[in-house]
């Protein structure tokens, strides 16, 4: 009780100075109009602001929520793109089968994932994605980008698959040029992740700087016509009967964070008559 008597006396003239001044302050505003248009302001630009600064907590929280619908939607684009082509390859998949046009055959699904891990600097680099075995990822299946190639899935478990980059030294993909349909196959040397090389294209190959290339669709992986990337360079050595071609590659890896799983549905049909002819 003293200490209280003591702080009363020791803060009283405080709290008096302060109370006086919030009665004159309210006295100020209720009898003048400027001063309450001033107030209503202030307190509509503190509200605003604080406001303000909810939503953009808000819509941190939701950022995974908002790439994960774009995920979705890329992938149905890449869908419909596809089925524009001659022939259509690809089919969206997610929860749910969603048929574009009941009259297009394809082979292809596609799945979209995330990136969870992922390495660029090494002689063998691989991904992490957070699908596996539940979504329908097998290893083999290849994996892609609106713009580049990923890798191949190597390994699966029940939530997550384990992805062989195109960054890997032993990773071979048969590539074609676009414009003239020659095509060779995609190496990695170890070098620069944003480059590649592309091997056994035949000398009188017509070949340009700035050339696109494509998957080869010689394979079960990749369905032909996907992006790849762009010839940056090319020579033919003394002797060779081939080009060693140098390229930028479409999709910058070390800043990948979603991709797509391209399920081909025919794969054991296709890889079991190849088998068949050449075990002959």
């Amino acid at each position: 009780m003293l200490d209280f008597f003591g702080n009363v006396a020791r803060y009283g003239t405080f709290f008096t100075f302060l109370l006086l001044e919030i009665i004159c302050f309210s006295l100020v505003v209720r009898y003048n109009k400027s001063q309450q248009e001033i107030l209503l302001h202030s307190g509509n630009l503190f509200s605003g602001k604080v406001l303000q600064a909810y939503n953009s907590g808000t819509n941190y929280l939701h950022l995974a929520d908002v790439a994960d619908s774009l995920a979705l939607e890329n992938a149905i684009l890449i869908e419909r793109t596809s089925l524009e082509n001659d022939p259509p390859i690809l089919v969206f998949k997610d929860t749910i089968d969603l048929v574009l046009d009941s009259n297009a055959t394809s082979i292809f699904e596609i799945i979209p994932a995330k990136v969870i891990n992922n390495s660029v600097n090494k002689f063998h680099n691989f991904l992490t994605l957070d699908k596996g075995e539940e979504a329908g990822l097998e290893p083999g299946m290849g994996v892609v980008t609106p713009v580049g190639l990923v890798g191949i899935v190597r390994n699966v478990s029940k939530h997550y698959a384990r992805v062989m980059s195109v960054l890997h030294r032993q990773n071979r993909v048969s590539v074609a040029v676009q414009r003239s349909g020659f095509f060779g196959t995609l190496v990695w040397k170890g070098n620069d992740p944003l480059t590649a090389t592309v091997e056994d294209i035949p000398k009188h190959a017509d070949l340009q700087v700035g050339d696109t290339l494509i998957t080869s669709g010689f394979s079960s992986i990749f369905p032909k016509g996907l992006p790849v990337g762009v010839i940056t360079d090319f020579e033919l050595a003394s002797g060779s009967n081939s080009y060693s071609v140098n390229m930028k590659l479409g999709q910058d890896l070390s800043n990948l964070k979603y991709c797509y799983v391209v399920k081909n549905i025919r794969r054991e049909e296709l890889e079991a008559i190849e088998q068949s002819v050449e075990n002959e």
